[in-house]
């Protein structure tokens, strides 16, 4: 696939593809605003592009910069193996000519790969397929590069004992090893079937390294290690402890049976730590039937779970009338925790436009929430995106009475006073 990007700029950037050491780094980054152009380079050299997604306030992706990428090593590999490429994916006043050219180029590889943290290393074809993707800083040039050539160097360990495992070896010690390879590479799918492989053919799912396994690659009701789950919790619990092993279930149960109940041909995409669910959302959902299958499975999250899919589907649908009411009866009657229904305000802080609604939740946070710095700081942010600066401002003042050394409350104070 070619990428057209279309964009105006004042000035015009030399069509030759000139390479350009920078002072401190020896990789040679090519210095391109055009895919077509870096695709083409590609090509004509037979290699990948590696893209190194950062921005200027990642802390470890200036480590990256200084430690990392100055390393004749580091630098002599990826210049002889790659077509080089550094993308600022944030933008500043401070943003030189070139990065301001890149500007459309960081939008489209954005949206593209979805990168959503930094750094991220991207390693695609000429085509603009995604060979590897390596998310975050390393502490060393070796550990980086330990990352980097299993993925491409064929008569590597890792390529090795990948195709051993392709002509069906199976054993306990090289699936160990595998697992490992493919999570420190980023290969996630690899990752996942090698691990789910250990997991099923592992005879003793008790010991440490078993139960390791369960919460790494349990994430379906038929898996066998959500039996272990449910039926052994205090052998579980001893090595990564009850929240942890309530996280699993329950993401387990969201995703297994709450998610189908509120959309049809429903679809999970993965962003760094976030789940994003999509897929046609049902206008009414059969709550009695959703409730029934919670209990069934796990009684002691039925009522939690219950809430979170009541919320979800309101919050899917912009019902925001009823979702505010929500907030306000299970807040009244003690139906939820607070810091769960606090959360479920600030959904509607950063969702919401409607200003009279904005008002309301901020009413609602008043009678109920404001047993915490979060929630003043809340409370302030609703009235301010509602437009009342002035009583977003006196909340503020009042909150920081109370918590005097908060730091979010003073800098959103600094915020309004900029704005007033």
């Amino acid at each position: 696939m070619r990428f057209y990007l279309t964009f105006s700029i004042c000035f015009v950037l030399s069509a030759l593809l000139a390479f350009q050491a920078r002072a401190q780094q020896p990789i040679q980054f090519m210095e391109q605003a055009d895919w077509d152009l870096v695709s083409a380079e590609a090509r004509r050299a037979n290699k990948l592009i590696f893209i190194d997604a950062h921005t200027t306030w990642c802390v470890p992706c200036k480590k990256m910069d200084q430690e990392i990428f100055p390393d004749t090593l580091v630098a002599n590999y990826f210049n002889k193996h790659f077509v080089n490429l550094r993308i600022q994916f944030d933008s500043t006043a401070n943003d030189n000519r070139l990065t301001v050219a890149q500007r459309p180029l960081a939008r489209m590889l954005q949206t593209k790969y979805e990168v959503s943290s930094y750094p991220t290393f991207l390693f695609v074809d000429a085509d603009g397929k995604l060979v590897r993707r390596i998310t975050g800083a390393s502490p060393t040039p070796a550990s980086f590069m330990q990352k980097v050539t299993p993925v491409f160097e064929t008569g590597s360990p890792y390529r090795i004992m990948q195709k051993r495992y392709d002509s069906g070896a199976r054993d306990s010690a090289m699936l160990s090893a595998l697992v490992k390879m493919a999570k420190q590479t980023g290969e996630t799918a690899n990752y996942q079937k090698y691990g789910r492989t250990w997991q099923r053919l592992k005879t003793n799912l008790f010991d440490e390294e078993g139960i390791s396994l369960i919460t790494e690659f349990t994430e379906s009701m038929n898996d066998r290690g959500y039996q272990m789950l449910r039926n052994h919790p205090n052998k579980i619990d001893s090595v990564i402890g009850a929240d942890s092993r309530i996280d699993l279930l329950r993401d387990i149960y969201y995703r297994e049976l709450v998610v189908p109940a509120l959309r049809t041909n429903s679809a999970a995409t993965q962003y760094g730590p976030m789940t994003v669910y999509t897929g046609p959302v049902r206008a009414t959902v059969d709550w009695p039937a959703l409730e029934k299958k919670l209990q069934a499975a796990d009684p002691a999250l039925a009522a939690e779970l219950m809430s979170k899919a009541k919320f979800e589907h309101l919050l899917i649908t912009e019902r925001w009338k009823a979702y505010l009411a929500l907030i306000e009866r299970m807040g009244r009657k003690k139906e939820a925790d607070q810091p769960f229904l606090q959360s479920k305000l600030y959904e509607v802080l950063l969702y919401c436009e409607d200003p009279k609604l904005l008002t309301e939740a901020a009413n609602i946070a008043k009678g109920t929430f404001l047993t915490n710095a979060e929630g003043h700081l809340t409370r302030a942010q609703l009235l301010e995106k509602a437009g009342n600066l002035a009583a977003a401002a006196k909340a503020t003042d009042v909150a920081l009475k109370t918590y005097p050394e908060d730091e979010n409350l003073k800098a959103f104070a600094d915020k309004l006073r900029l704005k007033r």
